[in-house]
C-alpha cells in the first residue's frame, strides 16, 4: 500500500533532521536562509507601505505644478506685446 502525503511529509521531514544532526554547520545555513528570507520579506512589506504615501505625494505635487503652469500660462496669455517703433 502506498503511503499517503502526510505520511511522505513525515518521513521526508525525519530524514531532513536525521541528516542535519550529523551536519550541524548546514543545518545553521539552513536556519539562516529561513532568517534572511522572513527579514527580505518584512522589508519588502514596509516598502510597499512607503512607497504608498510617497506615490500619494507625488501625485498631490504633480497637481500642484500643473494647477501653477495653468496661472502663469493665463497671466501671459492676458499680456500685451507693444512692438518696438521703427527708427
Amino acid at each position: 500500500m502506498n503511503p499517503g502525503p502526510s505520511e511522505e511529509a513525515g518521513q521526508t521531514a525525519r530524514s531532513f533532521i536525521d541528516a542535519m544532526k550529523t551536519q550541524p554547520a548546514l543545518l545553521a545555513m539552513v536556519i539562516a536562509n529561513i532568517l534572511i528570507l522572513g527579514f527580505v520579506y518584512f522589508v519588502q512589506i514596509s516598502n510597499n507601505k512607503a512607497w504608498g504615501e510617497v506615490n500619494a505625494y507625488r501625485v498631490e505635487v504633480g497637481k500642484a505644478v500643473l494647477d501653477y503652469n495653468k496661472e502663469v500660462s493665463m497671466l501671459l496669455a492676458q499680456c500685451s506685446i507693444v512692438p518696438k517703433p521703427p527708427q
